[in-house]
Protein backbone atom coordinates (compact mmCIF):
# COMPACT_ATOMS: atom_id res chain seq x y z
CA UNK A 1 0.00 0.00 0.00
CA UNK A 2 2.79 2.48 0.62
CA UNK A 3 5.06 1.48 -2.07
CA UNK A 4 1.75 2.35 -3.94
CA UNK A 5 1.79 5.53 -2.49
CA UNK A 6 5.03 6.64 -2.51
CA UNK A 7 4.60 5.47 -7.04
CA UNK A 8 1.74 7.54 -7.24
CA UNK A 9 3.51 10.86 -5.94
CA UNK A 10 6.59 10.03 -7.97
CA UNK A 11 4.57 10.03 -10.80
CA UNK A 12 3.13 12.95 -9.72
CA UNK A 13 6.08 14.71 -9.44
CA UNK A 14 7.33 13.51 -12.74
CA UNK A 15 3.93 15.13 -14.49
CA UNK A 16 4.22 18.47 -12.76
CA UNK A 17 8.23 18.51 -14.00
CA UNK A 18 7.22 17.79 -17.50
CA UNK A 19 4.35 20.45 -17.41
CA UNK A 20 6.67 23.33 -15.62
CA UNK A 21 9.00 22.00 -18.60
CA UNK A 22 6.76 22.97 -21.14
CA UNK A 23 5.56 26.49 -19.65
CA UNK A 24 9.46 27.11 -19.71
CA UNK A 25 9.44 26.70 -22.86
CA UNK A 26 6.18 28.02 -24.29
CA UNK A 27 7.16 31.47 -22.02
CA UNK A 28 10.55 31.28 -24.36
CA UNK A 29 8.98 30.89 -27.51
CA UNK A 30 6.44 34.18 -26.58
CA UNK A 31 9.52 36.09 -25.53
CA UNK A 32 11.28 35.20 -29.22
CA UNK A 33 8.60 37.36 -30.37
CA UNK A 34 9.60 40.09 -29.18
CA UNK A 35 11.23 43.06 -30.82
CA UNK A 36 14.57 43.27 -28.48
CA UNK A 37 15.03 39.55 -27.72
CA UNK A 38 18.76 40.11 -27.28
CA UNK A 39 17.86 40.13 -23.34
CA UNK A 40 16.08 36.70 -23.73
CA UNK A 41 17.16 33.71 -21.15
CA UNK A 42 15.10 30.51 -21.69
CA UNK A 43 18.20 27.25 -21.31
CA UNK A 44 21.20 29.50 -21.61
CA UNK A 45 23.09 30.43 -18.81
CA UNK A 46 22.46 34.44 -19.30
CA UNK A 47 21.33 35.84 -22.23
CA UNK A 48 22.86 33.43 -24.86
CA UNK A 49 19.30 32.42 -26.45
CA UNK A 50 17.98 35.74 -27.00
CA UNK A 51 21.42 36.86 -29.05
CA UNK A 52 20.88 34.04 -30.87
CA UNK A 53 18.06 34.36 -31.71
CA UNK A 54 18.60 38.04 -32.88
CA UNK A 55 21.24 36.98 -35.21
CA UNK A 56 19.33 34.04 -36.49
CA UNK A 57 16.96 36.91 -38.03
CA UNK A 58 19.51 38.23 -40.26
CA UNK A 59 22.03 35.61 -41.01
CA UNK A 60 21.27 32.82 -43.01
CA UNK A 61 21.96 29.36 -42.33
CA UNK A 62 21.53 26.15 -44.65
CA UNK A 63 22.55 23.49 -42.67
CA UNK A 64 20.64 23.86 -39.11
CA UNK A 65 23.07 22.29 -37.43
CA UNK A 66 25.28 23.16 -34.02
CA UNK A 67 27.89 21.66 -31.85
CA UNK A 68 28.67 23.02 -28.55
CA UNK A 69 31.75 22.01 -26.29
CA UNK A 70 31.62 21.44 -22.33
CA UNK A 71 27.92 21.26 -21.68
CA UNK A 72 27.94 19.22 -18.70
CA UNK A 73 24.63 17.24 -18.62
CA UNK A 74 22.93 19.79 -21.09
CA UNK A 75 20.23 21.24 -18.49
CA UNK A 76 21.92 24.56 -19.10
CA UNK A 77 23.18 25.11 -22.25
CA UNK A 78 23.41 27.97 -25.61
CA UNK A 79 21.83 25.37 -27.95
CA UNK A 80 19.38 23.71 -26.50
CA UNK A 81 16.28 26.65 -27.23
CA UNK A 82 17.79 25.87 -31.07
CA UNK A 83 17.14 22.07 -30.82
CA UNK A 84 13.98 22.95 -29.08
CA UNK A 85 12.40 25.96 -30.32
CA UNK A 86 14.29 26.29 -34.21
CA UNK A 87 14.35 22.23 -34.78
CA UNK A 88 18.30 22.08 -35.35
CA UNK A 89 20.49 19.20 -35.01
CA UNK A 90 23.48 19.15 -33.00
CA UNK A 91 26.26 17.45 -31.88
CA UNK A 92 27.30 18.07 -28.04
CA UNK A 93 30.72 17.29 -26.27
CA UNK A 94 31.51 16.98 -22.77
CA UNK A 95 34.74 15.28 -20.93
CA UNK A 96 32.44 13.71 -18.11
CA UNK A 97 30.76 10.60 -18.91
CA UNK A 98 28.44 10.61 -16.21
CA UNK A 99 26.94 14.07 -18.11
CA UNK A 100 26.91 12.34 -21.38
CA UNK A 101 25.25 9.29 -19.65
CA UNK A 102 22.13 11.51 -18.00
CA UNK A 103 21.53 13.71 -22.04
CA UNK A 104 21.43 9.92 -23.40
CA UNK A 105 18.67 8.62 -20.81
CA UNK A 106 17.08 11.98 -21.69
CA UNK A 107 14.36 12.95 -23.47
CA UNK A 108 15.67 15.55 -25.46
CA UNK A 109 17.85 12.51 -26.96
CA UNK A 110 15.15 10.38 -27.98
CA UNK A 111 13.13 13.13 -29.39
CA UNK A 112 15.42 15.22 -31.22
CA UNK A 113 18.62 14.69 -33.36
CA UNK A 114 20.95 15.53 -30.73
CA UNK A 115 24.29 13.54 -30.72
CA UNK A 116 25.84 13.67 -27.31
CA UNK A 117 30.05 12.29 -26.73
CA UNK A 118 32.35 12.15 -24.23
CA UNK A 119 35.71 13.73 -25.29
CA UNK A 120 38.51 15.57 -22.93
CA UNK A 121 38.77 17.98 -26.42
CA UNK A 122 42.44 18.66 -26.90
CA UNK A 123 43.75 21.19 -29.92
CA UNK A 124 45.64 17.27 -30.87
CA UNK A 125 42.09 15.65 -31.47
CA UNK A 126 39.30 18.26 -32.13
CA UNK A 127 39.50 17.99 -36.28
CA UNK A 128 39.66 14.65 -36.57
CA UNK A 129 37.03 13.85 -34.10
CA UNK A 130 34.84 16.46 -36.07
CA UNK A 131 35.35 15.16 -39.24
CA UNK A 132 34.42 11.59 -38.40
CA UNK A 133 31.21 12.52 -36.50
CA UNK A 134 29.84 15.43 -38.93
CA UNK A 135 31.12 12.86 -41.76
CA UNK A 136 30.45 15.62 -44.46
CA UNK A 137 28.05 17.93 -42.93
CA UNK A 138 28.74 21.48 -42.12
CA UNK A 139 27.37 23.45 -38.98
CA UNK A 140 26.50 26.82 -38.98
CA UNK A 141 26.64 27.94 -34.78
CA UNK A 142 29.58 26.78 -32.95
CA UNK A 143 29.57 27.35 -29.46
CA UNK A 144 33.13 26.74 -27.21
CA UNK A 145 33.08 26.35 -22.99
CA UNK A 146 36.21 24.24 -21.62
CA UNK A 147 36.95 26.55 -19.14
CA UNK A 148 40.48 26.21 -20.16
CA UNK A 149 42.21 25.83 -23.67
CA UNK A 150 39.44 27.60 -25.20
CA UNK A 151 41.50 29.65 -27.65
CA UNK A 152 44.15 27.12 -28.36
CA UNK A 153 40.96 24.92 -29.58
CA UNK A 154 39.57 27.03 -31.69
CA UNK A 155 42.73 28.23 -32.96
CA UNK A 156 43.29 24.63 -33.86
CA UNK A 157 40.03 24.28 -35.54
CA UNK A 158 40.13 23.97 -39.75
CA UNK A 159 37.80 21.43 -40.33
CA UNK A 160 34.92 23.67 -39.87
CA UNK A 161 33.92 27.38 -40.66
CA UNK A 162 30.27 28.03 -38.68
CA UNK A 163 28.70 30.85 -39.65
CA UNK A 164 28.53 32.04 -35.76
CA UNK A 165 31.01 31.29 -33.19
CA UNK A 166 30.09 32.05 -29.51
CA UNK A 167 33.71 31.44 -27.16
CA UNK A 168 33.98 31.88 -23.47
CA UNK A 169 36.44 34.52 -22.94
CA UNK A 170 38.01 35.45 -19.18
CA UNK A 171 37.06 39.57 -18.05
CA UNK A 172 39.52 39.28 -15.61
CA UNK A 173 42.47 39.34 -18.16
CA UNK A 174 40.99 43.26 -18.64
CA UNK A 175 40.38 45.10 -21.70
CA UNK A 176 43.57 45.47 -23.17
CA UNK A 177 45.76 42.36 -22.31
CA UNK A 178 46.01 39.97 -25.46
CA UNK A 179 47.00 36.39 -23.30
CA UNK A 180 45.44 33.25 -22.52
CA UNK A 181 47.12 30.32 -20.29
CA UNK A 182 49.61 28.20 -21.22
CA UNK A 183 48.81 25.47 -23.18
CA UNK A 184 48.19 22.52 -21.18
CA UNK A 185 46.54 18.95 -23.12
CA UNK A 186 45.09 17.85 -19.44
CA UNK A 187 44.01 21.37 -17.96
CA UNK A 188 41.02 20.84 -15.64
CA UNK A 189 40.22 24.03 -14.02
CA UNK A 190 38.77 22.51 -10.82
CA UNK A 191 42.05 21.39 -9.97
CA UNK A 192 43.58 24.84 -10.50
CA UNK A 193 43.06 27.81 -9.02
CA UNK A 194 39.58 28.68 -10.70
CA UNK A 195 39.85 32.43 -11.70
CA UNK A 196 43.29 31.56 -13.78
CA UNK A 197 41.33 30.04 -17.33
CA UNK A 198 40.68 30.82 -20.36
CA UNK A 199 41.38 33.77 -22.62
CA UNK A 200 41.96 37.01 -22.65
CA UNK A 201 38.69 39.72 -24.05
CA UNK A 202 41.63 41.30 -26.78
CA UNK A 203 43.48 37.76 -27.84
CA UNK A 204 40.02 36.49 -28.95
CA UNK A 205 39.24 39.69 -31.13
CA UNK A 206 42.98 38.97 -32.80
CA UNK A 207 42.05 35.38 -33.16
CA UNK A 208 38.62 36.00 -34.81
CA UNK A 209 40.37 38.80 -37.45
CA UNK A 210 42.70 36.29 -38.34
CA UNK A 211 40.41 33.18 -38.77
CA UNK A 212 37.55 35.61 -40.77
CA UNK A 213 35.20 36.78 -38.27
CA UNK A 214 34.03 40.02 -36.97
CA UNK A 215 33.10 40.83 -33.15
CA UNK A 216 29.36 41.30 -32.58
CA UNK A 217 28.97 41.77 -28.76
CA UNK A 218 29.53 39.93 -25.49
CA UNK A 219 26.71 38.89 -23.56
CA UNK A 220 25.14 40.64 -20.46
CA UNK A 221 27.11 39.07 -17.51
CA UNK A 222 30.82 39.39 -19.60
CA UNK A 223 31.81 36.38 -20.14
CA UNK A 224 30.79 34.91 -23.53
CA UNK A 225 31.65 36.79 -27.11
CA UNK A 226 29.85 36.44 -30.32
CA UNK A 227 31.60 36.33 -33.87
CA UNK A 228 29.95 36.10 -37.03
CA UNK A 229 31.81 35.48 -40.29
CA UNK A 230 33.43 39.02 -42.01
CA UNK A 231 31.24 37.93 -45.27
CA UNK A 232 28.10 37.92 -43.41
CA UNK A 233 28.53 41.02 -40.60
CA UNK A 234 27.55 43.21 -43.30
CA UNK A 235 23.39 41.55 -43.12
CA UNK A 236 23.41 42.69 -39.59
CA UNK A 237 21.44 45.97 -38.78
CA UNK A 238 23.77 48.16 -36.59
CA UNK A 239 21.72 47.71 -33.47
CA UNK A 240 22.80 44.49 -33.26
CA UNK A 241 26.52 45.37 -32.61
CA UNK A 242 27.74 46.17 -28.89
CA UNK A 243 31.38 45.93 -29.32
CA UNK A 244 32.92 45.96 -26.21
CA UNK A 245 34.05 44.10 -23.34
CA UNK A 246 31.64 43.34 -20.10
CA UNK A 247 33.40 42.65 -17.40
CA UNK A 248 31.87 39.99 -15.10
CA UNK A 249 28.65 40.39 -13.50
CA UNK A 250 28.74 36.89 -11.41
CA UNK A 251 31.33 36.53 -9.02
CA UNK A 252 31.75 32.92 -8.39
CA UNK A 253 35.38 33.03 -6.15
CA UNK A 254 34.73 33.32 -2.16
CA UNK A 255 36.75 34.58 0.31
CA UNK A 256 38.84 32.29 2.19
CA UNK A 257 38.28 33.51 5.32
CA UNK A 258 35.07 34.69 4.83
CA UNK A 259 32.79 31.62 2.97
CA UNK A 260 29.91 33.82 2.77
CA UNK A 261 31.87 36.79 1.33
CA UNK A 262 32.75 37.31 -2.67
CA UNK A 263 35.26 38.75 -3.90
CA UNK A 264 35.04 42.08 -6.05
CA UNK A 265 35.86 41.96 -9.66
CA UNK A 266 38.97 44.10 -9.03
CA UNK A 267 40.15 42.07 -6.34
CA UNK A 268 40.22 39.26 -8.69
CA UNK A 269 41.69 40.98 -11.32
CA UNK A 270 44.54 41.64 -8.77
CA UNK A 271 44.70 37.43 -7.76
CA UNK A 272 45.84 36.65 -11.32
CA UNK A 273 48.85 39.06 -10.56
CA UNK A 274 50.87 36.17 -8.96
CA UNK A 275 50.34 34.07 -12.47
CA UNK A 276 52.08 33.31 -15.70
CA UNK A 277 50.45 33.34 -18.78
CA UNK A 278 51.37 32.88 -22.70
CA UNK A 279 51.27 36.95 -24.00
CA UNK A 280 50.99 37.19 -27.15
CA UNK A 281 53.95 39.61 -28.98
CA UNK A 282 52.12 43.49 -30.55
Amino acid sequence: MLLSKIKTVIGRLRAMADDMEAMRLAIGRLENQLADKSHMQVYSQFNEDGIIQLLLQHIPCENNCFIEFGVEDYTQSNTRFLLQNNNWSGIVIDGDTENIKKIHASKLHTFYELDAYHLFITRENINAFLLEKLDGRQCDLLSIDIDGNDYWVWEAITSISPSIVIIEYNSLFGSSNDCTIEYEPGFIRSERTLFKYGASYQSLLRLAKQKGYSFVRCNSNGNNMFFVKQSLSCLLPEYVFAPRMIPQTFREFREPEKRQRYNSFDKRRKLLDDYEFHKFEE
